[in-house]
């Protein structure tokens, strides 16, 4: 069983299908699923309700293309949801300030791949590339390692942590 089936637009599409098509003409059960799961991805579950039913039963007299399913599912939605309820501002002391920032920069930087382009950007600039491998190295040291290939393809020396450089990369 697909997992369309336990979202509520399932039923919903099911429903569909029974009022737009006469019976034995139906859509194949899996056609109904595949729509239900591609529905699912765009709309939030309050979308699927007796409104948004009625208005594209009363839309379509067969069963429909995608598309005009959507846009009729679409249009409702816009008209009828519920609006956001704004958050209410929370004021963070400047240390929760500082805790959630850092949370933010650590997951900034967890991106190895993103950590390359840098380095492509960079463009071997020792001065920059010793930047990188600080930030790297303060924000996401997992990833130490891609910068580090970059020095010693470079050749370059390494920082140390008192910000002085180490005896060259490869030369003990």
């Amino acid at each position: 069983m697909s997992t369309s089936s336990f979202h509520p637009s399932a039923g919903w599409a099911l429903h569909l299908a029974n009022l737009t098509t006469r019976p034995g003409q139906e859509p194949p059960r899996s056609t109904i699923e595949l729509y239900a799961g591609l529905l699912a991805r765009d709309f939030p579950v309050e979308a699927f309700c007796i409104g948004s039913l009625h208005a594209a039963a009363r839309q379509f007299n067969c069963w429909p293309a995608y598309r005009p399913l959507f846009e009729v599912i679409q249009k409702w939605w816009r008209e009828n949801r519920a609006p956001a309820a704004l958050p209410s501002p929370v004021e963070l002391t400047p240390s929760q300030e500082v805790a959630r920032r850092e949370v933010e920069l650590r997951a900034d930087w967890d991106d190895a791949d993103g950590i390359r382009r840098r380095m492509v950007a960079i463009d071997g600039d020792p001065t920059l590339l010793r930047l990188l491998w600080s930030m790297v190295r303060r924000w996401a040291p997992q990833h130490l390692a891609v910068v580090e290939e970059a020095f010693h393809a470079a050749e370059l020396t390494l920082p140390t942590d008192e910000g002085r450089a180490e005896s060259r990369v490869g030369h003990a």
